[in-house]
């Protein structure tokens, strides 16, 4: 019969999992790449999850053994990789801290770089976009498996399998935390407080006495590593300034314990290392931004048509916009063929182009006609008939902020409400690697009530098409 801690295990990835695809493709939508399917995202998520996670522990091992006599950490003899890689992460991330500089910092850059890259080569978006993505995925994955794991411990305190043993209970996901006297071996930091000589002799006693009673490998070695109490400069003064902010932090220690009390041992460990300054950081700059937030809005409702005139005054100012009562219809009589959208024939008045942050060179009006044809073969030939007015925009961050400006700086002449023969169809196009945002203006031959039109996926062959221009009788 499983466990508490498998059936914990395997709830917990089993849940995450697709919670993290999930996140990945919101995020990409979010910053302007496209996202991939829901199958193609899961594979993505696994492999770069598992490429960074191995990279990082490669790294850090490797670390470990070249300056285990350096930090003077006594590993086992046999000690090798596939021991390293069967070890808990935060254990593993308490040894690093004993590095300086590198010793945590190189790991993790690596890991990141190297995750950035392989999201550049999948989703083909530049490598500034790829890290915002990279950052904000992780960020909330880790929020939600803390989350997770928070309600799996406390669903398996009550509906789990029997109760499970001590060393289950010091380990697994969905247990107890341990007592703070096995955490401390763990935590390669001195403990509050003086120590006194009798507890001194007592930590060293099993190192004299031989190794049965130590614990085995890395946890054993960071024991006793911690009974050598050597430090760094840069730690002792991190540990000084807890030690200083304690009377402060130790009211809201007492007032979450019921609470934290049923967090994983990595994440208690975590806030009595000082991870409460981080957490009471982050807080502040969450209310700070919140703050903020409320700040504007009582601002629009107390000034509303100061902002509201000024907004309107820089939207007439742009050297973007764009009045589609000046442009008018086509003076030239339609050629052989005729553009329709979506079986409703026009003349077609007006090609924006801008280059996305993946475009590399410059854009020039004269390749209006060549992309017109790789949308929709035979399309090019319309310039010549129609002849639309043909621009460039700069570069747009992100395919929803060029709808939105848009469909903000081309104004059609008829109000909201009314019907109207222009339409505004907008969309993305990808030249190899490269993507192009366009922007299509067209007069129908007839009026309607609908005035704009997005292309979703590139699918630009359901909404534009070609008929023949018949003459008439």
């Amino acid at each position: 019969m499983p466990t508490a801690d498998v059936i914990a295990t395997i709830a917990f990835w089993g849940l995450m999992v697709p919670i993290a695809t999930y996140v990945f493709q919101n995020v990409c939508s979010a910053c302007g790449a496209d996202p991939p399917a829901f199958r193609r995202s899961l594979l993505i998520t696994v492999l770069v999850t598992a490429a960074a996670f191995l990279t990082f522990d490669g790294i850090g091992y490797g670390i470990v053994k070249v300056s285990s006599d350096t930090i003077k950490l006594d590993l086992p003899p046999d000690y090798g990789y596939s021991n390293w890689l069967r070890e808990p992460l935060y254990l593993k991330w308490q040894v690093l801290g004993l590095i300086p500089m590198i010793g945590r910092l190189l790991p993790v850059l690596v890991a990141v770089c190297l995750a950035a890259v392989l999201y550049v080569l999948i989703l083909t978006e530049p490598f500034r976009n790829c890290i915002a993505i990279l950052a904000i995925q992780w960020t909330i994955n880790v929020v939600l498996m803390a989350l997770l794991s928070f309600a799996l411990s406390n669903i398996l305190r009550f509906v789990g399998p029997g109760q499970p043993t001590a060393p289950e209970a010091a380990q697994g996901p969905g247990a107890a935390p341990a007592s703070p006297e096995a955490r401390a071996a763990t935590r390669p930091r001195p403990r509050r407080g003086p120590r006194e000589p009798g507890r001194e002799m007592a930590g060293k006693q099993p190192s004299e006495e031989g190794t049965s009673r130590a614990p085995a490998g890395l946890q054993g070695a960071l024991a006793a590593h911690e009974g050598e109490g050597t430090g760094h400069g840069l730690r002792e003064q991190l540990h000084a300034l807890d030690e200083r902010l304690e009377p402060y932090i130790g009211p809201i220690k007492e007032a979450a314990a019921p609470y934290t009390k049923h967090l994983p041992p990595a994440v208690q460990e975590f806030l009595d290392d000082g991870g409460w300054l981080l957490v009471l950081l982050a807080l502040v700059v969450v209310a700070a931004f919140w703050l903020r937030a409320m700040g504007r809005r009582f601002r629009r409702i107390l000034f509303p048509r100061k902002r509201r005139s000024r907004r309107r005054a820089g939207e007439k100012d742009s050297p973007l916009a764009i009045d589609l009562d000046l442009v008018g219809d086509a003076f030239t009589d339609p050629g052989p063929q005729q553009i329709t959208v979506r079986g409703q024939p026009g003349r077609l008045r007006m090609v924006i182009l801008a280059p996305s942050p993946s475009y590399i060179g410059e854009m020039s009006p004269d390749m209006a006609d060549s992309l017109l044809d790789w949308l929709q073969p035979g399309m090019g030939e319309l310039l010549e008939f129609d002849q639309p007015r043909k621009v460039v925009w700069p570069r747009h961050p992100s395919l929803d902020r060029f709808v939105q400006m848009f469909h903000k700086l081309v104004r059609i002449p008829e109000s909201p409400g009314r019907r109207t023969p222009w339409l505004l169809i907008s969309g993305s196009t990808r030249l190899g690697r490269q993507t192009v945002f366009v922007g299509l203006v067209v007069f129908l031959d007839k009026t309607d009530y609908k005035r704009e039109i997005q292309v979703a996926k590139e699918k630009w062959n359901e909404v534009l098409g070609l008929q023949k221009v018949t003459e008439p009788v």
